[in-house]
């Protein structure tokens, strides 16, 4: 099976009108900062955007409606995952829609076991 690795994360809330994108190509990530920084936010989104629900999620954070996009890799293939409005999406490295709803587990599995042939 080929190796899965993050590239970048972005974030996006209308809410508070402000974005951030977050850098995940090393080989060894890194993220530091002091309380309410937003380290859990940053790995609680990756989770929110490939289908998986946190635990727990902070109240202002659900507050400031986040959209977020994941781009990652699969051996040679690269996908954007996108999360907004409740739905979810997945694109491939050609901008091509290969999904889009709310059943990620069992729509997406078939996608991406393709990329594992």
């Amino acid at each position: 099976m080929p190796n899965a690795k993050f590239v970048g994360l972005f974030l996006l809330s209308q809410t508070e009108r402000r974005a951030l994108k977050v850098p995940l190509n090393g080989s060894r990530i890194v993220i530091q900062g002091g309380n309410g920084f937003g380290k859990s936010a940053i790995i609680k989104s990756i989770y929110e955007t490939l289908g998986a629900t946190p635990l727990k999620i902070d109240s202002r954070w659900k507050q400031a409606n986040v959209s977020s996009a994941l781009v990652f890799e699969i051996g040679d293939e690269r996908f954007t995952a996108v999360k907004a409005l409740g739905m979810h999406a997945l694109f491939d490295n050609d901008r091509k829609l290969l999904f889009s709803g709310q059943q990620i587990v069992r729509d997406w599995s078939p996608l991406l076991r393709r990329v594992d042939n």
